[in-house]
């Protein structure tokens, strides 16, 4: 067996089924581990509470843990809590929990969204019901709701049922069309029931063709009109739709200039500026990225770990797999068995990278899955919580004009023994972040040789420690590449 053998899935979205020790969950005291363990119970109507009264504690840990609780769980209910809380914050490691999730839930408008994910519970048949009754009662909320979970991976919105939406003349034909552009590849064949209605509506629409359809017919190679007086008169539902389209490189190729430089202008861009939100062109997109998970508040780790029964073990590392949705929180997590070693330590994985927030300049993209390796070292975790996430900016690569920084503390990669069993050999080359203060902050795998050495040369330059690199005498974060040998003799 290898580590990455998965365990059972922690559907996060809609927390674990509520377990007969919700009662002593609930009444613990309150402690970060304690906060994360409430997790298993968001579906209790009292696990609510608990966590606002958490975010009011004392400690400035229980606040930033129940902070993370609430982003990561999406309990919108609790956004006049955080901004009380946040009101009142003296501890910056807390406020930036609390901003960060306040700033999420009063974002996130996708009510409709979280119940329907909660429903379903990994299991689309369940929401078919749901699919024809918003088609029946043509509700507008409920049908988006359904298409950002079809594209989401939790919902599946049959062809036939798309035909009959995009054959009225609502908001659910809006909504639909809108959906077949923001997932639909260049060149790609609609389905027969969806081509057929498509049809139909180019048909009835030669002289005022939505939008939407322009944009589909382009992606065919077939442009028949211009945008222009669509981006003009956009309201504000329809503006969230062309955010979508400025995030899409393969969408703004099929716009002209002119039309690019009045989306700018819808989206409040200056002309002539780069695209934010710009996602990497898939072919460039690296399946099943390898990081270090980092950034969870202090004392996050190690309470969660003693509570769940897991208590940290010397020269032990966890490690699992994250699939995020649309709003960038994790939905689905897998533990790997092999390096938990125990359903305790499972369970504590599970619960630890739901709580994983991608804050960094690594951000992943929906749907792709992302494999996580959370170091137990003391120093790492002290330096993955009191470092400040790194950005685009931040990290500066190394040239003449900085004092480059020397290795304090050096770990020297074992060997380990499956892979010198099977003659594997390689360079695992990575890029790491050096914060501030000389720990290593963030890692991320550039190019590997196998799952096996790739996981151990991140554990090994994780507890790697440097001395501060300075600019103008001034501690800054660094990017270095690392290559780490794995040789047999």
């Amino acid at each position: 067996m290898t580590w990455l053998a998965p365990s059972v899935v922690l559907w996060l979205a809609a927390g674990v089924a509520p377990t007969p020790d919700a009662d002593a969950a609930l009444a613990r005291p309150l402690s970060p581990g304690a906060v994360v363990l409430l997790l298993e119970h968001v579906s209790d109507p009292r696990t609510d509470a608990r966590i606002a009264e958490a975010l009011r504690d004392q400690a400035p840990g229980v606040r930033a843990a129940a902070a993370r609780v609430a982003n990561v769980a999406g309990l919108q209910g609790l956004a006049p809590v955080l901004a009380e809380v946040l009101g009142k914050e003296a501890n910056a490691g807390a406020a930036l929990e609390e901003l960060d999730a306040l700033r999420s839930l009063e974002l996130d408008q996708w009510t409709w969204s979280q119940f329907l994910e909660q429903a379903a519970r990994g299991d689309q048949q369940r929401l078919l019901p749901v699919v024809a009754l918003a088609l029946r009662e043509r509700d507008g909320a409920l049908w988006r709701a359904l298409l950002l979970g079809a594209a989401d991976g939790w919902a599946r919105v049959k062809p036939t049922d798309l035909a009959a939406s995009i054959e009225r003349d609502d908001e659910l034909r809006a909504a639909s069309l809108w959906h077949l552009v923001l997932t639909t590849e260049a060149g790609a064949v609609q389905p027969a029931p969806v081509a057929v209605a498509l049809a139909k509506l180019l048909e009835s629409s030669a002289g005022a063709r939505p939008p939407a359809l322009e944009l589909l017919e382009r992606l065919q190679q077939r442009p028949r009109g211009d945008l222009l007086a669509a981006l003009a008169k956009a309201d504000d539902a329809e503006r969230g739709f062309w955010y979508g389209v400025a995030k899409h490189k393969h969408l703004r190729e099929r716009l002209g200039a002119k039309e690019r430089e009045a989306l700018r202008t819808l989206l409040g861009l200056d002309k002539g500026s780069d695209w934010p939100w710009q996602r990497p062109d898939p072919p460039e997109e690296k399946p099943n990225p390898l990081r270090v998970a980092t950034g969870y508040p202090p004392g996050f780790v190690e309470d969660t770990l003693v509570l769940s029964g897991c208590p940290p073990a010397s020269g032990r590392d966890l490690g699992g797999i994250t699939r995020r949705g649309e709003d960038g929180r994790p939905r689905h997590v897998m533990a790997f068995k092999d390096l938990a070693g125990s359903p305790e330590c499972v369970r504590a994985t599970n619960l630890l990278l739901a709580n994983h927030l991608n804050r960094t300049r690594l951000e992943p993209r929906s749907g792709i899955e992302e494999r996580l390796l959370l170091p137990l070292d003391p120093g790492q975790l002290a330096c993955g919580a009191s470092s400040e996430p790194s950005t685009p900016d931040a990290p500066r690569p190394t040239d003449g004009r900085i004092k480059e920084p020397r290795k304090v503390r050096n770990v020297t990669p074992r060997y380990p023994e499956s892979a010198r069993d099977n003659r594997v050999q390689g360079s695992v080359v990575l890029e790491a972040v050096i914060s501030a203060t000389g720990c290593i902050q963030e890692i991320e795998l550039l190019r590997g040789v196998h799952p096996v050495l790739d996981v151990e040369a991140m554990r090994t330059v994780s507890r790697w420690v440097y001395s501060p690199t300075l600019l103008g005498g001034v501690p800054v974060p660094v990017i270095m590449t690392v290559t780490v040998n794995f040789k047999l003799h």
